[in-house]
């Protein structure tokens, strides 16, 4: 399909596969050893195609990187010194990241999003982008799962070691495949409509001050403690009614869900207001994780784990 009598949409089809296939270590490798393949990948890297190009380079991108081919440039001292927050992310949540990315320059951060600095441009933009970050927000959502262009950048962030803030950007998806491996039992900010974006995004402010106390400084004349303002930060982090609940309040919300019986009350006798608060947060923020917890450590049954879950959701 990516002969010169293909038509461009089938070139473009099979360039995406080739892209998406060189993830695995051993495909890239047949693909590699394949007679004409990477001679043609490169032919059409430089098609009038804009899309196809695009593909094709990706694809060479990944394959070159399985086998070692690309080096790291160095840094200069300067661009060393103009660390960024980069924003990895499908184009399908573009309206969101758009707001997430004001708010950020609002607050006297650099940014790196590929709207302003990536249009038109080659892979090695993007390479630079990440290289030349301190931090990258991975924007998380089926459509940025399924993208060959969101998991290389993922992949190129994992590889560099760069300190990632996973953002979730669709409500109800539990990241799954390589997306869910890389994040692990990462604690994700959630601007999926779940809470209002000043909340979320004042988390988000709060885990840059955190990584700020090493390495990301705001640019412009923000300081970084005003760019992070302790009020702020206080609303976004409000403490629920639930994390003051009595030990009564607590027996009452079990009994209203039916977890009060001797197995519940083993499982849950020691959950203070703050702990139930924070179980709450892990099934949303980190849901793999949390699933795996209380189905492994606490030995619950799918129809106990549904009742939980359901408890917990009315906090």
């Amino acid at each position: 399909m990516l002969k010169r009598d293909s038509s461009v949409e089938e070139q473009m089809s099979a360039a995406k596969t080739l892209w998406v296939l060189s993830f695995d270590k051993e495909v890239a490798q047949n693909i590699r050893e394949e007679e004409g393949i990477m001679e043609l990948l490169e032919k059409l890297s430089k098609h009038d195609n804009v899309k196809l190009c695009k593909l094709c380079n990706g694809a060479l991108w990944i394959l070159k990187e399985k086998a070692g081919v690309r080096e790291q440039e160095p840094a200069s001292d300067e661009k060393a010194k103009e660390q960024h927050i980069f924003i990895s992310y499908s184009w399908a949540q573009q309206e969101e990241v758009v707001k997430i990315k004001d708010l950020l320059k609002e607050r006297g951060f650099q940014v790196w999003f590929d709207l302003e600095q990536m249009c038109g441009s080659t892979l090695e933009a993007m390479a630079a982008g990440i290289e030349n970050s301190s931090v990258v927000l991975v924007c998380a959502s089926e459509k940025y799962k399924v993208s060959p262009n969101c998991r290389t950048e993922a992949e190129y962030t994992f590889q560099l070691k760069k300190p990632i803030i996973p953002l979730m950007l669709q409500r109800h998806y539990r990241p799954d495949g390589w997306l869910g491996m890389m994040m692990g039992a990462k604690l994700y900010i959630n601007f999926d409509g779940k809470y209002t974006f000043d909340h979320a995004s004042m988390m988000l402010l709060k885990e840059l001050q955190r990584l700020g106390n090493e390495q990301l400084i705001p640019t412009k004349s923000v300081p970084l403690s005003q760019a992070v303002k302790s009020e702020d930060v206080a609303d976004a982090v409000s403490v629920p009614l639930v994390k003051s609940w009595t030990e009564a309040e607590i027996l009452d919300w079990r009994g209203r869900h039916s977890l009060l019986d001797d197995r519940w009350t083993r499982l849950l006798g020691a959950f203070n207001g703050k702990r139930l608060h924070q179980l709450y947060k892990m099934s949303t923020t980190a849901p793999d994780f949390f699933y795996k917890y209380i189905t492994e450590s606490m030995h619950l049954e799918l129809p106990e784990v549904l009742d939980l879950a359901n408890a917990l959701e009315e906090l």
